[in-house]
């Protein structure tokens, strides 16, 4: 039998997550939310903001800005939505030629690719 799970606070282990990242690891999502979010309607954009928000205060800012920053950049030069610097932990370094590997991205994405044998 399932049983409800109280919780007093729904978006503190969010929260916690975002601030764990490394700043590169933060770089991405916000850039990853920005696009996903970009092509939604305003209602949608502000609920999202509204819960990333709640995470952290500057999760939500952040995703703010980026759309923001989105909605006033010609598709030709926009990058996702953000214009990240890249900080000295990432694993790129400073070069941004090449995308991340799903690995670093979503660890279940490389193991369900992996071949098997």
């Amino acid at each position: 039998m399932r049983k409800p799970i109280s919780r007093e606070n729904d978006y503190q282990q969010a929260g916690e997550r975002y601030r764990a990242f490394a700043d590169w690891e933060r770089d991405e999502l916000i850039r990853n939310l920005v696009g996903q979010l970009g092509p939604c309607g305003d209602d949608i954009r502000q609920r999202m903001i509204d819960h990333l928000s709640k995470c952290d205060a500057e999760y939500g800012r952040r995703v703010a800005e980026g759309l923001a920053e989105q909605e006033g950049t010609s598709a030709n030069s926009r990058v996702a939505g953000v214009a990240v610097r890249p900080s000295a932990d990432h694993p790129l370094g400073s070069s941004r030629s090449r995308s991340p590997s799903p690995t670093r991205l979503n660890p279940m994405t490389s193991r369900l690719m992996a071949s098997p044998g």
